[in-house]
């Protein structure tokens, strides 16, 4: 749109080719936007190739893993939303601690939990935090033991089935 210097339609013309910059809000949320996108398609391709490679059905491990990345990748997000909301951005997250069968009761869940805590120290870290599921009453004891406190809640649908995920803090 054109109009002469100094009249209502000029005037109007330099306001409509302005182009805003981009806020820094709008920024961390397009960076946030791709950051997602590159989430669910590794997501995707690993669990896709691992079910292909255990032998299921190609269209149903394409199908499969689209459905769980898209479904898992914003409770993931929303549990580091949370964590930081109540611990601030000095902490870490223990993602999984799984001991077999076979080694329980051996000490050797205390000292995979024990490493973790010298490496969250180690890095300057102020909390551990981690998610278990509420009726995981082995592992709740587990944490419990290790000195754990629960600090919020997070409830996510498996299917039609709600459930709920207790978050709990260390300070190390």
């Amino acid at each position: 749109m054109e109009g002469a210097p100094g009249t209502s339609v000029g005037k109007i013309a330099e306001t409509t080719s302005f182009v805003r910059p981009f806020t820094e809000f709008q920024k961390g949320l397009t960076s946030f936007g791709n950051l997602i996108i590159k989430v669910i398609v590794l997501m995707t391709v690993v669990i896709f190739v691992v079910n292909w490679l255990l032998g299921h059905a190609l269209i149903d491990s394409l199908l499969f893993s689209l459905a769980i990345a898209v479904g898992l990748t914003p409770a993931i997000y929303l549990f580091h939303w949370i964590a930081e909301k109540y611990l601030g951005k000095s902490a870490i997250e223990l993602h999984r601690l799984y001991v077999r069968r076979g080694f329980q009761g051996k000490k050797v869940g205390y000292a995979l939990m024990q490493t973790a805590i010298h490496y969250g120290r180690e890095k300057h870290f102020e909390w551990l935090w981690l998610g278990v599921w509420e009726k995981n009453i082995k592992a709740q004891e587990f944490y419990d033991k290790c000195g754990f406190m629960r600090f919020a809640e997070h409830v996510f649908w498996m299917g039609d089935d709600p459930q709920k995920d207790w978050l709990l803090k260390f300070r190390l």
